[in-house]
């Protein structure tokens, strides 16, 4: 990303502000099916979104792909003593990357498309959803 938009820098502080507690670890299902890889969880996202609105870490295609793991289901920020609201951060960062043309993922790309063509995500007919 070239710029980081003052939406994203409205986030700086409470990206800053995760106390790294990892009360969000047992809330996170994603982090579970990652094999508890850290940046795939709210408490490794938060170090992540923090060095790109710094500067001091560029975006990466591993980045981007941390920031779509997220489901948005709000589970982190119940168990955060913090309050953090990690899924506002994380849509305000995807909102970022479609703007500069760096999302949707392909798979989202392909899902739209069959919603669009199809009615479904499958990409079915509908004769063939009914009859199956």
């Amino acid at each position: 990303m070239a710029y980081i938009s003052s939406t994203l820098r409205e986030y700086e502080e409470s990206t800053y502000l995760c106390n790294r507690c990892c009360f969000c670890h047992s809330a996170c299902t994603i982090l579970r099916q990652m094999n508890m890889e850290e940046t795939s969880g709210p408490r490794g996202k938060m170090p992540l979104v923090y060095g790109l609105i710094r500067g001091d870490i560029k975006l990466s295609a591993f980045i981007v792909d941390k920031l779509y793991l997220c489901t948005t289901c709000r589970h982190c920020y119940v168990e955060c003593p913090a309050g953090l609201e990690v899924e506002k951060v994380v849509e305000a960062f995807r909102h970022e990357l479609i703007k500069a043309g760096l999302a949707p993922l392909e798979a989202h790309k392909v899902i739209s498309f069959n919603i669009d063509n199809h009615n479904n995500p499958f990409g079915e007919s509908v004769l063939d959803r009914v009859s199956g």
